[in-house]
């Protein structure tokens, strides 16, 4: 069994269990731990966790990431600033977590979004160096209504997280899918 199939597989079992109303925001965000090196493979088999989760009657919406930079950085006014200088001032960082932070907000907060949609989050990597994930995370997860899944290249031990295995990383309190 490869391991995207052995992540379908696990990803299936959480989604197969009973969802509480209840449950903490922070604690309705799930990551799916996988090696950074597996990235495309688990991007190209994201239909395969969206079947996995159609078939036990949750709604799918995702969101990739990827392009949020360019984007952002194309309707910037001071875009020749920086791309002078090559670096963002604290402004342009706090500009930009906030983009990002209304683009979930705006997936999670859809009409097509109820208790049991699964919201995904692909392509996080893009944001290494620009913002850290776990203040991102912090800024929406009051709009979550059913589960958020981060597709997460990195590793987790206990409770801390490290995006790309990172030397730097942090104590999150969300749910990991890992093999």
């Amino acid at each position: 069994m490869s391991q995207t199939d052995e992540l379908v597989s696990k990803f299936t079992d959480f989604a197969s269990l009973t969802w509480g109303s209840n449950t903490p925001k922070a604690q309705r965000i799930w990551f799916l731990v996988y090696e950074p090196r597996q990235e495309r493979r688990i991007r190209r088999s994201l239909g395969e966790f969206e079947l996995a989760a159609r078939r036990l009657c949750h709604r799918w919406i995702d969101l990739d990431v990827s392009g949020l930079f360019g984007e952002w950085m194309s309707a910037n006014e001071y875009r020749e600033a920086y791309f002078r200088r090559g670096e963002l001032t604290e402004s342009q960082f706090k500009e930009f977590k906030k983009y990002v932070a209304d683009r979930i907000r705006e997936l999670l907060l859809d009409p097509q979004v109820d208790d049991e949609t699964i919201a995904v989050i692909h392509g996080i990597a893009s944001l290494f160096g620009f913002l850290r994930i776990s203040d991102l995370l912090k800024n929406v997860e009051n709009d979550i209504r059913g589960r958020l899944l981060v597709l997460f290249p990195g590793i987790v031990q206990d409770t801390t997280y490290r995006l790309l295995n990172a030397r730097d990383g942090w104590n999150y309190h969300a749910v990991p899918i890992t093999i």
